[in-house]
C-alpha cells in the first residue's frame, strides 16, 4: 500500500512539472487540471503520512505483545521446573503387573530383575508386526483363534 502511494506520489510529481511548463501559456484549463492535481498529490501525501503513522503504532504493538509472551514463557519455564511431569508414551507397557507376577515366584530383587525383562520382550514382541499373541489353526479351510 505503501509504495502505491509513493508511486502515485511520483507521478503526479511528475505530471506537475509538465503542467508548469504549459502553464506559462496562460490557458486556464492547464491550470485547473494543475489544481486538481496539486489536490491530489497533498491528499496522497497525507495518506502516505497516515500509513506511517499506523505502521508505527503497529510495530510498537508487537513489541509490546512479544514482550508480554516472552515474560509469559519465562515465567512458565520457571514454574514447570519445579515439578515433576511423567510422561508415558502410548503402547508403552506397565511394569507393575510384570513384578507382581515375578513376586509370586522369586524374591523381591530378583522379581525386579525378571520382570524388567519380561516387560521389555514383550514391548519388542508388540512393535513385531508380524507377530501375534495367538494361535490360528485351520479347521475345514475355517480359522480357529486359541
Amino acid at each position: 500500500m505503501k509504495q502505491k502511494l509513493e508511486l502515485e506520489i511520483h507521478q503526479l510529481k511528475r505530471k506537475l512539472n509538465v503542467m508548469k511548463h504549459m502553464k506559462d501559456d496562460g490557458d486556464f484549463e492547464v491550470l485547473n487540471v494543475t489544481d486538481i492535481l496539486y489536490n491530489e498529490l497533498r491528499d496522497k501525501e497525507q495518506s502516505l503520512r497516515e500509513i506511517g503513522t499506523l505502521n508505527q503504532a503497529l510495530i510498537v504493538k508487537e513489541r509490546k505483545s512479544n514482550d508480554e509472551l516472552q515474560d509469559a514463557r519465562k515465567v512458565l519455564i520457571s514454574t514447570c521446573t519445579r515439578g515433576n511431569i511423567g510422561v508415558r508414551r502410548m503402547g508403552e507397557l506397565d511394569i507393575r503387573p510384570f513384578v507382581e507376577f515375578m513376586r509370586k515366584r522369586y524374591n523381591d530383587e530378583e522379581a525386579e530383575e525378571r520382570a524388567l525383562e519380561l516387560c521389555l520382550l514383550w514391548e519388542e514382541y508388540l512393535k513385531d508386526l508380524d507377530w501375534h499373541p495367538f494361535k490360528i489353526n485351520t479347521i475345514d479351510e475355517k480359522h480357529h483363534f486359541c
